[in-house]
């Protein structure tokens, strides 16, 4: 159970082309990891879809940007990476959540949400040859697509590959390397589908960032992420999700939730050693994968 955390007893912040064969393996093996980030955030259905937050490049310009900054929400419930966060003592005497943003972290309740300078995960293994060569596709449409696109002069989400006019609607392409890709576009959107594999991009590439100037982006948008928690909710909040259920089904959906490690069935092992387990519906309600895993193994 984690330590009560009194807000009397604490300082609150103020408000506020083709040819890979010749690429080295380290810039392969970087490649495969920002793939594996790609897949992950299109399975999970996150909402930093292709970019991640690191690589936004439209500043949030709220109050609190680049700042510390802190919010206290009362009248709900927090499951946190799948373990429930006991509320603490709030400014009026109320029980509920401290949500803080300093220069370098994130946290709720003093319990760790996010930083930029978390240590990066080690992979327990190399990546299979599939996923390698997914990671070279990926590369490989990204570069082609955005030397070969065109806007159509007079349709929007259209746009011209070698004289073939590509719109919102799926069609083959083959690359250089003679892959087949499922191709469309949505205004200055690419999107493909490869195997099992949806991914997107953007067709003109954002300009890189100072690192002082990603990290307190990052930092931002994970503050503002949790300050939309709202009251009269029960929350799930993991890596990938972020999930709102209504007070008034608590009971129903607390069942379902301890019924999880039970019901969880394992898929694989990704390369940094984890489980993989299915999605899962129990009595309604539908979990993620990563709602799963969370569970699972607490």
């Amino acid at each position: 159970m984690t330590p009560k955390v009194s807000w009397k007893t604490r300082n609150p912040l103020p408000e506020g082309t083709s040819g890979m064969k010749g690429r080295c393996r380290m810039r392969s093996t970087m490649h495969v990891l920002v793939f594996v980030c790609f897949l992950a955030s299109t399975v999970l259905s996150d909402p930093f879809v292709v970019t991640t937050m690191a690589q936004c490049t439209d500043p949030i310009r709220s109050p609190t940007y680049g700042k510390p900054a802190s919010k206290f929400v009362s009248g709900c419930e927090i499951y946190l990476f799948g373990e429930y966060l006991e509320p603490v003592e709030g400014p009026s005497g109320d029980m509920g959540y401290l949500i803080e943003k300093t220069d370098s972290a994130v946290t709720l309740n003093g319990r760790h949400f996010y930083s930029p300078y978390d240590p990066p995960r080690t992979p327990a293994r190399p990546p299979s040859d599939k996923i390698e060569h997914q990671a070279a596709v990926f590369e490989e449409v990204i570069t082609e697509i955005r030397r070969l696109a065109q806007a159509h002069p007079s349709l929007e989400k259209a746009y011209f590959i070698d004289s073939v006019l590509y719109t919102d609607t799926p069609q083959p392409y083959v690359t250089a390397s003679g892959d087949t890709v499922m191709l469309r576009f949505s205004r200055s959107w690419a999107h493909y589908r490869y195997e099992d594999t949806n991914t997107s991009f953007p067709l003109v590439p954002d300009p890189v960032l100072p690192k002082e100037e990603r990290d307190a982006q990052a930092l931002d948008m994970a503050y503002d992420g949790l300050a939309a928690i709202r009251p009269g909710s029960i929350i799930l909040i993991g890596r990938g999700y972020k999930n709102f259920y209504p007070l008034s089904v608590a009971s129903d959906l607390k069942a379902a939730l301890s019924k999880i490690s039970a019901l969880a069935e394992r898929r694989y092992k990704n390369m940094y050693g984890k489980w993989v387990y299915e999605s899962i519906t129990i009595d309604g309600y539908f979990f993620s994968l990563s709602v799963v895993a969370d569970f699972a193994e607490k």
